[in-house]
């Protein structure tokens, strides 16, 4: 049976400003330094060829925050980001997006643990929401198209 699920969109789209910046400390070149942005955001961490390479943590103004990886300026592979409104993903991420596998944890205790594409649910997953209820299955852009029982 296939059951259709809609799910609120969250679209995570995670904007790293690389507009005026200013190098508070360290190296940040190629080494290991800190950064701050016009936006208010600010970049601690380690840099190759003066963009954001290695591991890092990423403030942004908005009060949300990542911890993780980044290569050429993007967050790009294993990490954690914590929302302002307390949603939390930790996973792989690609170009900036959530992608891979990983776990959506909402601030009422519902959490996704699955495949990602592009920031969306895509892939095998299970949605385990507050109540005890979940459902287990492949997912397509954010939707649950198909049971996994």
């Amino acid at each position: 049976m296939t059951a259709a699920i809609y799910l609120i969109p969250f679209i995570l789209s995670i904007n790293i400003y690389i507009s005026a910046k200013e190098c508070i400390n360290g190296d940040c070149i190629d080494g290991n330094g800190t950064i701050e942005y016009v936006s208010g955001d600010r970049y601690v961490g380690s840099f190759k060829n003066s963009l954001m390479h290695g591991d890092g943590v990423y403030a942004f103004s908005n009060g949300s925050k990542y911890t993780g990886m980044f290569r050429n300026n993007y967050i790009h592979g294993k990490g954690t980001i914590v929302f302002l409104n307390g949603t939390t993903y930790e996973g792989n991420f690609r170009n900036n997006f959530m992608h891979g596998s990983g776990t959506l944890y909402y601030p009422n205790g519902s959490r996704y643990i699955g495949i990602f594409k592009n920031d969306l649910m895509h892939g095998l997953g299970s949605m385990d929401w507050n109540d005890g209820d979940s459902i287990k299955g492949k997912w397509r852009n954010n939707r649950f198209e198909e049971s996994a029982e």
